[in-house]
């Protein structure tokens, strides 16, 4: 006779998770200015079994480690995007049809640089079958995105992506030149 009960497994994931029971991982995640104070405990052996990203940085001995624990900041991400996606590494579970397009795009760009090609599909499919308004009125940010532009079926007029580009171009040009980014001289 054999007995399999997954969901115990998962709730004893997820409060593993919660608990931050024998955590040797701690994640700081966001940037400035929008840097909102967010650190998560995980665990190397979860974080690494289900991310080609995690196992890759957790298995080089030059990352950085405090106390015994890894420290892995993340400077690209939003916080919302990270506990979501962590949450999934524990439990399997996601639910992205309560999120708006701006958070599922978060969480596609987190789950493509993580490795997560199953997750960045699911996100991908999701935005293109039912945000389309939102694929209309931010795609400036839809460019940033590589792994959106590469789909075929795409329903956007390619000179509309092309002005939008030329947009966030020249305002990328304009935010450098506000920070003193680009020093002019004689020479240049």
């Amino acid at each position: 006779m054999s007995y399999k009960n997954e969901s115990d497994v998962i709730k004893a994931l997820e409060e593993l998770l919660e608990t931050e029971d024998n955590y040797d991982v701690i994640i700081h995640v966001g940037k400035i200015p929008n840097f909102k104070e967010f650190h998560m405990h995980a665990h190397s052996g979860i974080l690494g079994c289900r991310s080609k990203y995690f196992n890759n940085l957790l298995s080089d001995n030059n990352t950085q480690k405090q106390n015994g624990k890894y420290v892995i900041n993340k400077q690209n991400f939003t916080p919302q995007a990270y506990e979501v996606i962590i949450k999934y590494f524990y439990t399997g579970h996601i639910n992205i049809s309560n999120r708006t397009g701006t958070e599922l795009l978060d969480i596609m760009i987190a789950s493509d640089e993580l490795k997560l090609e199953e997750l960045t599909k699911l996100t991908e499919d999701f935005i293109i079958d039912n945000h389309h308004q939102f694929l209309r009125i931010v795609p400036v940010g839809i460019l940033q995105i590589e792994v959106i532009l590469k789909r075929d079926d795409l329903n956007l007029i390619e000179i509309v992506i092309w002005e939008n580009l030329i947009k966030w171009g020249l305002a990328r040009v304009q935010q450098g030149l506000n920070r003193g980014d680009f020093k002019w001289s004689q020479d240049s």
